[in-house]
């Protein structure tokens, strides 16, 4: 393999995370009219909270994954290029990606995962205040 094969199928995995994204965002968009709902209806019943809950919940775990993926194909990616770098010059470029550090991105993955899931359980677990 050549560090340009590598590029190129770095970045057909990278598109491949773009449209995972994308429908992650699209799902979470999704809990935020089914939160409002529940928070501003008198009358929902426990099970419809926790149905709802639980898509949420799973939309988080989905989310996280997705992220995680994202910096995970950076770190097998980042490996490749190590390997190629022994045998042959490489990039400016590939040589940021090996010694790239994810602590601070799966940090605000994390945190903005959270963020999320906090907002659609706060809308609909909270009392009406009428």
């Amino acid at each position: 393999m050549t560090e340009q094969d590598a590029w190129t199928l770095m970045a057909a995995y990278t598109n491949n995370n773009a449209l995972y994204f994308l429908g992650n965002i699209l799902a979470v968009w999704l809990g935020f009219p089914k939160a409002s709902r529940i928070s501003e209806s008198r009358d929902t019943t426990a099970i419809v909270k926790l149905l709802a809950t639980m898509y949420c919940l799973c939309v988080a775990v989905f989310m996280y994954t997705g992220l995680s993926d994202s910096l995970a194909m950076l770190n097998d990616f980042s490996w490749v290029f190590s390997e190629l770098s022994k045998t042959r010059g490489i990039s400016p470029i590939s040589q940021e990606i090996i010694d790239f550090d994810a602590t601070i991105p799966t940090t605000v993955n994390g945190l903005f995962v959270f963020s999320i899931i906090a907002f659609h359980l706060i809308g609909m677990w909270k009392t009406s205040s009428e």
